[in-house]
């Protein structure tokens, strides 16, 4: 976690297209995968736990597009690192707090809502 927190703090500095040109090893798509990645794992040990206490998800669901699902918004959900803080950190910040919840579904079908992230503002006006 440590880790992961240090490489973030570091990359908030650099808009994505900044670090896009760099020839630094680390790219912003590899902290991104490794945030929805700690993202799920956290989901997944809430839906356990809840599952282990006899718990069962029966309320509202939202399924979650990724670029996985839809190409076209790696354009726009570039940067969660330089986006999630400042003034337009609340896009990044409803984007993660859906990837990390039990109530997110991985089968559309279960779904009562559809979330499509995307940080437009912060990719137009932040460079």
């Amino acid at each position: 976690r440590w880790f992961f927190s240090s490489l973030d703090a570091y990359a908030t500095n650099f808009h994505p297209e900044i670090m896009a040109r760099s020839n630094w090893p680390v790219t912003g798509e590899m902290i991104d995968n490794l945030r929805w990645a700690l993202l799920d794992r956290q989901a997944e040990q809430q839906r356990k736990e809840a599952e282990e206490e006899g718990w069962r998800q029966t309320g509202l669901r939202v399924y979650v597009y990724t670029v996985e699902d839809v190409p076209a918004l790696a354009q726009v959900v570039r940067g969660t690192s330089f986006c999630g803080r400042g003034q337009w950190g609340m896009e990044v910040a409803i984007h993660e707090y859906f990837m990390g919840s039990s109530i997110r579904t991985r089968d559309p079908d279960e779904a009562d809502f559809f979330f499509v992230p995307g940080y437009g503002i912060c990719m137009f006006e932040g460079g």
